[in-house]
Order: structure tokens, then C-alpha cells, then sequence
């Protein structure tokens, strides 16, 4: 069999990948391991839009699905209608679809991609393409071919968490939804099992529950190395804009862990230092965050694209994922009526079909372009995230040095002026820093975004966890003893965001400062090898749930850290 392009997965992503490309008059193959399209959209019960309603192709099916449902007097979510309207339209525009595959093989020529080799109701089959996209969401095609791929966070391999859906009935006949979280490595398949049993098994009790998902929630996996990798810090930090997006998605960095030590220094540079939990920006996506760098003619279309852990937890969300399945599609049938690979195609040949319209970011200038008297504002109040994030971003140390130097001591001002100070890597903040720590302060800065209430802040961050991940990020080996002493005491929830950034903020240090290594490791060593010693904390921090232990990882990154200082020549 030969087609012009064969999609890999007929879910959030591929079914718009599919559905755009056939639209264009090329030859499409769809082969999907399930029975349905849609994917966690159907399948998984994620039948909402969060921040940002669909657009373009998806927003057309999304219409069409409702006017279904509508049609069926359906109470399900619209799972079953859209399954109908995502199958119908594929039809429609001529793509062959094919259910039940286990897609085994690739064919790889010249460091191109062939063809895909599957098993289809016992039978083995086989057929070529000119392009081939992925949108498997786990990067099955990319792996079978070789790929390099990255997968979780750095300081203990864990992907976002997970959650699978439950559905039950309400008294008015209308369907809720559960989503009990997956705290789990989703690739160990026997971990990840027995936390979907226990999921089930802790919702058992509940009232009019009818059914489960037949797919977990998965927010993230492993992401294939593509010709161009969106980091947060692109986003956050980069003024230049990006000469070829695909795709402009309104969201958040979302997330709901408290293990946040753990993360990268720009993750926690934005959720902890400037509380920004629940921030809506404007991301641009480049369209060479879904060419594949290892083999010519793979796309990628679903959360496994080419971005880091930490743009993974704003970029994953439905709308998002149809775009990038839209522009998949689009970029796949460019290739094949041009005569080109997809890393040839000019953005000029699908920029028109794209529905994109005038870049929004003047929303994030609001955000971090603040004047020099709404900085200091900000800096002098509960939430100022924001004013932090302006002098970080513009590099105004020339205004954050006077506020620092004229504040009172103690003060708002010169605690968080300190911060913004330490951002930028600026010494001045270190003596400020060291008392917030040593006197372990319980003020707290706040986010913009309210709890359900309107009033409450959703997140918030006390100025002694801030100052002790800052000593950390400055490798400040002036704070060995103290950040020693802020390890002490019982490993609370209460305790467990300072106790844990003080540990990693030791480790960054010895990193630094090899001569240090040794005092360093006399203070975490007994730690590890304590039994009584832990860190206790809720994992999601926002749901009701029992404190457990989450000093495992902690354990771990110290054995690590420590094995690797004796290695020669480190």
C-alpha cells in the first residue's frame, strides 16, 4: 500500500493532523490503536477547554460536535457525538482509517522514514508514505525509528502527574467527572497499574459513580528531540519573537506538585520566587518544534513535540494540542505537494492556512512591562510577581538597588527587591536573604490568580523558602552552616518547602564550590542514611489528601549527587 502520508493516532492531535491534511487532496492513512478517535478528549472524559477555547479546525469540530449532542439530547460530555463528527469528517475528506493497530516496525531509508510496518487483526501489513506523522502523544513512531527523546525533570526523572476520570450521574440525569491524581512514573508499567487500581479502589464508595475513563489523563511523557526546542526560558525571558509560529496558545504554567525543589531554576525562578501560579501568557510555537531533528520526514503531533519539561505543563492543554494537529496536517501536505521534506517547507507555504490572528502579546507586556513606579508598587506589596518579573526580565538593577538601599529594613520592599536582586545574580541581595532564612520569616508573597472565593490567593510562598532557594540558585557557600540549620527539625508539611530547597540549595553549592564538597556532604549523608529522617508533604498541593513521605527522591538526588563528587576528576 502507498499512501502520501500516514498519522500515527487518531486522538486530541491526529484526529485534526488527519482531517487537515486529507482536506488538502492528499492521500492520508490513519492508523490508531483504539477502537474510537478523539483520544483523551473522548476516550480519556477531557471534554472541556481550559483558558482558551479551540480555533481554526478544531474549533469547526468542536461546533459540529456540539450541534450533535444537541441533536442526540446526549448527557456524556459529548464523548460519543465527537467520536462521530471526528470519524464522519476523516471520511469525508478521504483519509483511510484503520482501528486496531499495533504498529510493531518502521521503514527507514537514508535517515528518511519509509513507512510503517502493523498488526491489524492477526494479519501483518505494511505501507509507504512520503510523510509520516506521530501522534501517538507517547512518541512510539519517533522511538521505533531511533529518536533521541527527553522525558521528565531533572532532579528525579518524574513527569507531570497524571489523573484518570471517573464519571458519575447527577440527580438532574447530567454527568460530574472525579480525577483522582497519578503521582507515578508512567513508564513503569507495574508502579503506574497498581496507582490506577488504587485510584478506582478510593472512589469505589462513591455516589452514582457509573463509569471510568478508558484512558488515563496523561499530561506529559517523553518529548523527541526536534530542530528547534522550546525552553520556558524562550518564553519567559526572550524578547525576540518567533519569526515562524504555528501556533499562538493562551495558558499558564500548570501545575499543581509541591515537590517544586525538584524543578529547574526557571520553573521555580516563576512559581516560587514570583508566585506566578495561574498567570495566563501568550505562547508562540515555532514550526520547527514539530520536525524531527534524528530522522527526515516525521512530524510530530500531541504533547511529546520538541519543548521542555517545564513549557510541557502550559502547552499540553486541548485547544493547544489541536492547533499543533492542525499545522501537523498542514505542514505534512505542504511537504508532499512541494516535493519536499517538512524541514524544507517554507513557513510562507501554510502561514495562510494557519488561523492565526495578530500576534497577542501585548497581554505578557502587561504582565512584565511595568513602569519604574508600578515596579516599586509592586515590589512594596502581597503580590508582587509581577513587578519582580519586570526587573528581572528588563535587567533593571539600576531601580532595584534604591529600593533596596532606601527600604526599611524588614520591610516588603527590601525583602522582595532582594529577590528580584538575586534573579539577577547581584550580591547585594545575599545579607538580606541570610536574615529571611535564618529567622526563618513566615511572610509570605502571594499570586494574582484568587481561590474559588475571589478573595484568597490560590498560591502562596513564604519569604523563607524564597530566600533559601535563592541562596541555592546564587551558590552562596557563605550559607552552608545556615542552610544546615534550616534542615533541622521534623519534616512537616508545613516545613517540607524550606527543608527541601535547602537541601538541593547544598547540593547546587557543592556543585560549585568543590572545595566545599566535604562539609557538604557530612551534613546530607547522615540524612540519607537516617531511616527516621524524612519529608512529608501533600504531593498535589491543592486537593484534599493525607500527608505522605516524599523524601525517596530527595534520598536519591543526595546518593547521587554525592557518588558523582567522588568520581575522579569531577
Amino acid at each position: 500500500m502507498s499512501y502520501d502520508i500516514i498519522v500515527a493516532g487518531f486522538g486530541t492531535a491526529g484526529a485534526i493532523a488527519a482531517i487537515a491534511a486529507a482536506r488538502k487532496g492528499v492521500k492520508v492513512l490513519v492508523l490508531e490503536k483504539g477502537t474510537y478517535p478523539g483520544g483523551l478528549q473522548t476516550g480519556g472524559f477531557i471534554t472541556g477547554y481550559y483558558v482558551q477555547e479551540p480555533t481554526g479546525l478544531a474549533a469547526e469540530l468542536e461546533r459540529k460536535g456540539q450541534q450533535q449532542a444537541a441533536s442526540a439530547n446526549a448527557y456524556d460530555g459529548g464523548v460519543e457525538p465527537k467520536k462521530l463528527v471526528l470519524e464522519k469528517e476523516a471520511l469525508a475528506a478521504g483519509a483511510d482509517l484503520r482501528y486496531g493497530v499495533n504498529i510493531r516496525a518502521v521503514h527507514l531509508a537514508d535517515r528518511r522514514i519509509r513507512g510503517l510496518v502493523w498488526d491489524e487483526a492477526g494479519t501483518t501489513f505494511e505501507a509507504t508514505a512520503t510523510v509520516v506523522v506521530d501522534a501517538t502523544a507517547e512518541a512510539e513512531i519517533a522511538l521505533l525509528a531511533g529518536c533521541a527523546d527527553e522525558r521528565g525533570r531533572s532532579g528525579d526523572g518524574l513527569c507531570q502527574h497524571a489523573a484518570t476520570i471517573f464519571r458519575s450521574r447527577r440527580q438532574d440525569g447530567s454527568y460530574a467527572y472525579q480525577a483522582p491524581p497519578l503521582r507515578v512514573c508512567q513508564h513503569d508499567a507495574e508502579a503506574f497499574s497498581a496507582a490506577l487500581l488504587q485510584a478506582a479502589a478510593n472512589l469505589l464508595g462513591a455516589r452514582n459513580l457509573t463509569m471510568a475513563s478508558d484512558l488515563p489523563g496523561m499530561r506529559e511523557g517523553r518529548h523527541v528531540a526536534t530542530r528547534r526546542r522550546l525552553t520556558l526560558a524562550d518564553c519567559l525571558l526572550d524578547p525576540a519573537p518567533v519569526p515562524d509560529p504555528i501556533a499562538f496558545i493562551h495558558s499558564h504554567v500548570d501545575t499543581n506538585i509541591s515537590d517544586y525543589a525538584l524543578e529547574s531554576e526557571t520553573f521555580q525562578d516563576w512559581m516560587v520566587v514570583s508566585a506566578m501560579w495561574g498567570t495566563r501568557l501568550w505562547f508562540a510555537v515555532p514550526q520547527e518544534t514539530l520536525v524531527v531533528r534524528d530522522v527526515d520526514g516525521l512530524l510530530l503531533a500531541g504533547r511529546h513535540f520538541g519543548v521542555d519539561h517545564d513549557t510541557g505543563h502550559a502547552l499540553r492543554m486541548n485547544a493547544g494540542m489541536g492547533s499543533l494537529g492542525e499545522a501537523a496536517g498542514l505542514l505534512a501536505a505542504a511537504a508532499v505537494r512541494l516535493g519536499m521534506l517538512p524541514s524544507e517547507v517554507p513557513y510562507s507555504a501554510i502561514a495562510a492556512d494557519l488561523d492565526l490572528s495578530s500576534a497577542p502579546f501585548a497581554q505578557n507586556d502587561a504582565i512584565w512591562g511595568l513602569d519604574d513606579s508600578a515596579v516599586r508598587e509592586g515590589l512594596a506589596s502581597e503580590m508582587p510577581g509581577r513587578a519582580i518579573w519586570t526587573a528581572y526580565r528588563n535587567r533593571r538593577t539600576e531601580l532595584l538597588l534604591p529600593c533596596l538601599d532606601e527600604a526599611i529594613p524588614g520591610s516588603r520592599l527590601a525583602a522582595q527587591a532582594a529577590f528580584a536582586l538575586a534573579l539577577l545574580g547581584n550580591r547585594a541581595a545575599l545579607p538580606v536573604l541570610r536574615q529571611l532564612a535564618e529567622q526563618q520569616s513566615d511572610q509570605t508573597l502571594h499570586s494574582n490568580m484568587p481561590d474559588t472565593d475571589g478573595r484568597t490567593p490560590l498560591f502562596t510562598v513564604r519569604f523563607d523558602t524564597v530566600s533559601v532557594y535563592l541562596l541555592g540558585r546564587m551558590r552562596d557557600e557563605e550559607s552552608i552552616a545556615l542552610l544546615a540549620r534550616c534542615l533541622a527539625g521534623p519534616g512537616t508539611e508545613d516545613t517540607f518547602p524550606r527543608q527541601s530547597c535547602a537541601l538541593v540549595a547544598l547540593l547546587k553549592i557543592g556543585d560549585a564550590h568543590p572545595r566545599h564538597r566535604s562539609e557538604i556532604a557530612d551534613i546530607l549523608q547522615p540524612l540519607a542514611d537516617d531511616p527516621d529522617w524524612s519529608l512529608s508533604a501533600r504531593f498535589i498541593k491543592f486537593l484534599r489528601q493525607p500527608v505522605v513521605r516524599l523524601d525517596a527522591a530527595f534520598r536519591e538526588l543526595v546518593s547521587t549527587t554525592l557518588g558523582r563528587w567522588r568520581q575522579p576528576g569531577s
